[in-house]
């Protein structure tokens, strides 16, 4: 029965940091897609060099969407790249 338990508890571990991860990705495409927006969309932003200026209800799903793997992506890098 103490078995169960630890693996119940290990479970629920992984869970919450998979979740706190999903969490801190979306933190950061959200913060990293409001940045170039409160400075006016510079020329050289990731929202300007890909065309994505326009925003309607799908456009924005999917800059939300570009905006979690660029972070996601920044995030890989540097763990890979720090060791």
């Amino acid at each position: 029965m103490l078995q169960f338990f630890s693996l119940a508890s290990i479970v629920v571990k992984l869970f919450n940091l998979i979740c706190v991860m999903v969490l801190m990705g979306h933190w950061s495409g959200c913060i990293q897609f409001f940045v170039p927006v409160i400075q006016g969309l510079p020329q050289d932003s990731w929202i300007v060099l890909n065309n994505l200026e326009v925003c309607d209800s799908d456009t924005l799903c999917h800059l939300h969407t570009i905006g979690i793997l660029y972070a996601d992506g920044l995030y890989i890098t540097s763990l890979l790249f720090e060791f």
